[in-house]
């Protein structure tokens, strides 16, 4: 995964890439600082930042980075044996897989406490089981951290719950804020202010699989506007950093261990990334890379010429005239033109010798009303050509 994602950032090619990026710490980190020193967009997705909890969490409703007290999450997915019957016994594999359920689907819960309360995790204290000895990965895990700003988490994870196609996980957490208490389960979302004596409940969606292709369609938008990830390689490195602190921590008898964090300060734009509103780093030009090797721009202007807009670290990020990403909140991919909003279908057409000819179908038809093919529908794994 490492080795592919170099590959792209060393050819100046934009990309999205599922967590967790690397086998290891060191990985993900090698792959974040070269993106940054090449300047090239990376996403990573992690979708509980355009999910409606988030949503429902923003400043905007009152709950403010500062005032979260305790955050507790609980995330049961499918047995092993699912892995076994798809015939992905990697899996179980930590060699292969890196790690288990707190790997696997912990990093979602990890990135979101740090950025509901803006504040990095520096130090954790986990304990985990594996109850089939052909299993080196954990199948159950939790994971009590500790934020710098004193905030307190609570993460378990397993690969314990009897799924099935129609209930495949089991999902609750409980929140504590200076403003309210927070609790949800099922589908409800129940909320009660301090000093009332009722609370309110809302239906709210749960299914972290929907939330999949508002993240695509996010990350879509914010390239071609310009704009920073919603969640990218810095993200990516802090979560599997936190996680590596859980497997020392699990090896000191549960001990609290500290994370190897690269960024100890609060990160400011973690909080603005949440936002409706996009920002940008610091604009400077590339010139860009001509196209592969075998393949020709069917664009008349030479590529190798022609400057196009380069992300700078993620550090210290101010806004960009022009940058407008709000139409993501409605799940369109759009941006903002003189005359109004128009699909983003013509980002596909300028960088037609880099995407693969399934995706591009897939793009102009998700963004222009059409019907997707079945081919397309089927190669939307593969985002990128790296031949």
């Amino acid at each position: 995964m490492a080795e592919l994602a170099e590959r792209l950032i060393t050819r100046g090619i934009p990309f999205l890439i599922e967590k967790p990026c690397g086998l290891n710490l060191q990985e993900v980190r090698r792959v974040r600082q070269l993106s940054e020193k090449h300047g090239v967009y990376v996403s990573v997705p992690f979708i509980m930042r355009v999910s409606d909890l988030a949503a429902r969490l923003l400043p905007a409703n009152g709950f403010t980075p500062e005032g979260f007290q305790h955050l507790a999450f609980r995330f049961i997915v499918g047995p092993i044996a699912r892995y076994e019957r798809g015939g992905c016994s990697w899996m179980l594999d930590k060699r292969h897989a890196g790690g288990g359920s707190t790997l696997n689907v912990g990093v979602h819960f990890i990135d979101l406490i740090s950025s509901l309360t803006n504040s990095p995790i520096t130090h954790v204290s986990a304990q985990m089981r594996t109850y089939r000895p052909d299993v080196t990965v954990e199948e159950q895990a939790v994971f009590t951290c500790r934020n710098a700003a004193g905030q307190i988490g609570v993460i378990e994870t397993g690969y314990l719950y009897p799924s099935t196609a129609e209930d495949q996980r089991d999902f609750a957490f409980s929140i504590s804020h200076t403003s309210s208490y927070v609790r949800g389960y099922a589908d409800q979302l129940y909320i009660k202010a301090r000093g009332q004596q009722q609370g309110r409940a809302t239906k709210v969606e749960y299914n972290t699989d929907e939330f999949y292709s508002v993240f695509l369609r996010r990350s879509w938008a914010d390239l071609a506007s310009g704009c920073p990830p919603v969640a990218g390689l810095r993200e990516a490195e802090h979560a599997i950093a936190v996680v590596e602190a859980g497997y020392r921590s699990v090896a000191n008898d549960g001990a609290p261990e500290p994370v190897d964090n690269a960024f100890q300060d609060r990160c400011r734009l973690t909080a603005l990334r949440l936002a409706t509103s996009c920002c940008a780093s610091q604009i400077s030009t590339q010139t860009l890379t001509p196209p592969p090797r075998g393949r020709s721009s069917p664009l008349a202007e030479d590529r190798t010429t022609r400057a196009r807009p380069r992300l700078s670290t993620f550090a210290d990020p101010e806004p960009l005239d022009g940058c407008d990403c709000s139409g993501w909140q409605d799940g369109c991919s759009l941006r903002r033109a003189g005359d109004g909003w128009r699909p983003i279908a013509p980002l596909a057409q300028s960088m037609r010798w880099r995407v693969s000819r399934p995706l591009r179908r897939h793009c102009q038809s998700r963004f222009c009303g059409a019907r997707p093919s079945k081919l397309a529908k089927r190669s939307l794994h593969s985002l990128w050509r790296a031949k």
